[in-house]
């Protein structure tokens, strides 16, 4: 018996060096082709010295985001080692105050691989974002390569599929602007494993961990994944279960939603934070946009199904190599089975060809098929399922294939329409496929067998026409002189010298103050949060929903789509004194566009001009008369902040203190429109004749005064669905961006207020420009100047009895007040659920005050004030997540092998 065990594991033994041998051989080759396909695919990246950062997004949102994920973990363990607490849960410099969980966690936040940033320096960041990028690709691949390898693919034959899915047009659109777009490409195939082990009576801690691992990531892929998981698991389950299928039915959808609910428990900490915060967001107030949603229109269809197999990719157009359509004709015209596939290809195809689909998937959001990286699964893996026979085509299947080429080929050449580079490159690809797939079969034929350095000639001829395939397509949305993508990407080391010359950072000797904001009309977007700068700009898709009713409340123009990227208060020196701002920065040749009642400071090494606020208000100004938000519905905005100068603004009456009248001091402008032959406007229709036509205004503006232009009910151009106007007054050049209905992002307003500057000087002309000709829709132009001589007296009265003392920590802020009489306090910190309050050490409630801060009723005398900050949802996730904890752990205790239905994907 002992000589029987001893040989039993030397044979185990064997077996798993064997087994590892394999894998490191995989490995091997996996790593070697994929390396050199990126190398192919994304050349003209490495020949122009790009770095993968966009210069949209990818420049505002993801690279900022990650040098501050790695600021912050540096932050927080140095202050645990140090005994200062825990993790700052709450950052004013995230859009003038935001949640770090809920704000971050739409970009993974609590994806492992961001843990990595802890370990990089600032200056090093660049290189780290790029890496990443290629590391996200490469484990897709991989975790592609797991799936095959779970339905008893051939690892050869996964390479290749992964190839096509790595490099699919999705994951160029995705990887390159939004690079966390590709952790559903990683997360989708390990979900798809582990809920086949539950459909199949295994384990479900596959699946458990691989739920945790994607809400970790964030829940917005996780709710598109959900729902394929939910269209899989059904067409599984019919494919694996022949009798009792009510009773396993039940059973199944038990253990599924079981697993899935631990998996969620276990992520709860940040899983509900980041549900919470976008509920709470601006991003869930815009206006519905107008679509049709049974029809794209056969334009849409014509462009994109000829784009399955032909550049450039997008979330659209799959751009797949052009192996992919022979796979799937020859999988529907096969007589074998493979009816789980041809299912899920069917319900596929059925959500990409309606648009109620792509807004299901989205969440029932707007319109988007960012769903389209599980197409692209399915599609390579009915390549992987069908290679054996493309390599090795019978006549009739011969035949097929160049019937499949000549309609394709015949419908580009035969239609200018569609007739351009990219479909000839996919009839050329697919020609070319077809030759390669012949030329396998031949090899294979050669001598009438198929031994194994036959099959291994022809799986290279296949993986080298994929690779020089994809890498073909990728070229093609890249390079100059084709797709041109390349143009919107920055020079290496670009970003990271942007980042650390920033105007921003010249606010560094004036941060250990905490005086109040900073504000610039030359921020960019999100770099204050890097550099810890409390500014009045951010572009987060999570903003503080009521940021969003106040900006919408004063009409502000500075912010854009639909209030999740707000670049100032356009200078407007009211809202600026409500939002604390201390300091202005500018460059010496933009003085004008300096708010009233600011005074230079210094100027610093650089040249730039830093002033300081004669009139700023404190981080808490008290008010002892109220106006409700109701009073104010259906006024301008320039009517609104006027009001919130004089009386705080609230939610509902209130006994505590005056009911206050707002006195009106803005003074309207009349004016004449100078006649243009290249914009007219009559009876509330503009026309604009022509791109950049301009329109100009005469009238006479007072000396002293804040002016304003005021666009009332203003529609786009039918021609366009967004553009940018500006508006240029006596050297004061301002955006106002414009939506129409139809566009994803409009917010739903029609009034456009935009700050024309202080001036001491008398004005009398104002320019806009129109960027594109078409017809308008505008019923008013009106035209404010605003005194500022009875500001001073306003602010006076606001910071006669501030809250002072004020101690800013991680997660609360302390300070003392001293008042004559009943007031209210308004702290310029946005208000949130997450926030709590006392007075003189007893609970208080919050009110919101001016649309957007915190604010509380204060009796006669002093007081101690101190307002504390939880995350929402966090103490409740930890509960939840070691609830969870115990479950797994008594699972995997209690577990024991169990009957299960065999078989893998038919």
């Amino acid at each position: 018996m002992e000589r029987g065990k001893r040989k039993s594991k030397g044979r185990e033994s064997r077996g798993l060096s064997g087994r590892g041998q394999r894998l490191g051989g995989f490995l091997m080759v996996y790593t070697v082709l994929f390396l050199a396909t990126f190398a192919l695919a994304f050349s003209p990246f490495f020949f122009g010295q790009k770095s993968f950062i966009w210069y949209n997004d990818g420049h505002f949102q993801h690279y900022p985001t990650l040098v501050y994920v790695g600021r912050w973990l540096r932050r927080t363990v140095l202050g645990l080692l140090q005994g200062k607490g825990g993790p700052a849960l709450f950052d004013l410099n995230l859009a003038m105050g935001g949640d770090v969980i809920a704000t971050l966690n739409y970009y993974g936040f609590g994806n492992p691989l961001y843990l990595l940033s802890a370990f990089v320096p600032t200056h090093y960041t660049e290189v780290l974002f790029n890496f990443l990028l290629v590391l996200r690709f490469y484990l897709a691949g991989i975790s592609f390569c797991a799936l095959c390898a779970y339905h008893k693919k051939p690892l050869s034959h996964a390479i290749i599929g992964a190839l096509i899915y790595v490099f699919s047009g999705y994951a160029l659109q995705s990887g390159f602007t939004h690079p966390y777009f590709i952790e559903p490409m990683i997360q989708l195939p390990l979900l798809l494993i582990g809920i086949d082990m539950i459909i199949r009576r295994k384990s479900p801690l596959p699946f458990i961990f691989g739920v945790l691992y994607s809400a970790l990531c964030g829940f917005y892929f996780l709710y598109m994944m959900t729902l394929m998981l939910g269209f899989y698991t059904l067409v599984r389950f019919f494919g694996c279960y022949a009798k009792d299928r009510g009773k396993e039915f039940v059973c199944m959808a038990g253990r599924i939603i079981g697993a899935y609910c631990l998996g969620i428990g276990l992520s709860a900490p940040l899983f509900l934070p980041g549900i919470i915060g976008y509920l709470s967001s601006g991003r869930t107030s815009g206006a519905e946009t107008t679509q049709n949603y049974l029809s794209y229109g056969w334009n849409y269809y014509r462009d994109n199904f000829l784009k399955l197999v032909a550049p450039p990719g997008t979330w659209f157009s799959l751009a797949l190599a052009a192996i992919v359509l022979f796979a799937v004709v020859l999988l529907l015209m096969g007589r074998k089975k493979r009816g789980t596939l041809k299912v899920l290809l069917a319900i596929c195809t059925l959500l990409y060809v309606l648009p109620f689909g792509g807004y299901m998937m989205n969440g029932f959001s707007y319109f988007v098929q960012r769903w389209t990286f599980g197409a692209a699964l399915l599609l390579a893996f009915i390549v992987v399922e069908m290679l054996p026979i493309l390599l090795h085509l019978n006549l009739k299947q011969q035949l097929t294939c160049f019937v499949v080429l000549f309609l394709y080929a015949s419908f580009v050449l035969a239609n200018a329409k569609v007739r351009n580079i990219y479909h000839l490159a996919g009839v050329a690809m697919l020609a070319i496929t077809l030759v390669v797939l012949l030329m396998a079969d031949a090899i294979q034929r050669g001598k009438g067998t198929r031994d194994i350095a036959e099959r291994n000639v022809s799986l290279i001829l296949c993986a080298v026409l994929v690779a020089g395939n994809v890498s073909v397509n990728a070229v093609f949305k890249m390079a100059d002189d084709q797709g041109g993508q390349i143009k919107q990407y920055r020079s290496c080391g670009t970003e990271t010298s942007m980042l650390e010359t920033a105007i921003e950072r010249e606010a560094e000797p004036y941060l250990a103050e905490m005086a109040g904001r900073f504000d610039s009309s030359s921020f960019t977007r999100n770099v204050g949060a890097v550099w810890r700068v409390p500014t009045l700009n951010g572009y987060w898709s999570i903003i503080n929903k009521n940021i969003e009713t106040f900006g919408a409340k004063v009409e502000n123009v500075d912010r854009r789509f639909s209030g999740v990227s707000i670049e100032g208060m356009n200078g407007r020196t009211g809202i600026d004194a409500l939002f604390s701002t201390k300091y202005v920065i500018e460059p010496r040749d933009r003085a004008q566009y300096v708010p009233y009642g600011y005074v230079p400071l210094r100027e610093t090494q650089r040249g730039n001009l830093i002033y300081e606020n004669q009139y700023a208000l404190p981080w808490g100004y008290t008010y002892d008369s109220y106006i409700t938000a109701d009073e104010l519905d259906g006024l301008n905005g320039l009517w609104v902040e006027t009001a919130m100068l004089q009386h705080i603004v609230l939610d509902d009456n209130t006994q505590f203190v005056a009911h206050g009248t707002v006195e009106n001091r803005i003074q309207k402008i009349p004016y004449r429109v100078v006649e243009s032959q290249d914009v007219s406007w009559k009876d509330g229709v503009l026309t604009v004749n022509k791109n950049n036509a301009n329109m100009t205004l005469e009238f006479q503006m007072p000396s002293g005064t804040e002016g304003y232009l005021r666009l009332e009910k203003f529609k786009t151009s039918s021609r366009v669905t967004a553009e940018t106007l500006t508006v240029a007054c006596h050297g004061v050049e301002r955006n106002v961006y414009v939506t129409q209905e139809a566009y994803t992002w409009h917010d739903g307003r029609e009034n456009y207020l935009t700050n024309l500057g202080y001036c001491e000087q008398m004005r009398d002309t104002c320019t806009i420009t129109f960027p594109n000709r078409g017809t308008y829709r505008l019923d008013d132009i009106q035209l404010f100047a605003l005194p500022m001589s009875e500001y001073p007296a306003q602010i006076e009265a606001l910071r006669a009895e501030p809250l002072e003392n004020i101690v800013f920590e991680a997660n609360r802020v302390t300070g003392t007040v001293e008042l004559s009489g009943d007031k209210i306090l308004c702290l310029s910190i946005p208000y949130s659920s997450g926030w709590s309050a006392k007075v003189d050490g007893q609970e208080v409630n919050i009110l919101r005050g001016n649309y957007t801060f915190m604010a509380l009723p204060l009796t006669a005398g002093h007081h101690d004030i101190e307002f504390t900050y939880c995350t929402p949802g966090l103490r409740a996730g930890i509960a939840v997540a070691l609830l969870s904890v115990c479950a797994v752990g008594y699972l995997v205790y209690a577990s024991k092998k169990r009957p299960f239905a065999d078989g893998g994907l038919e």
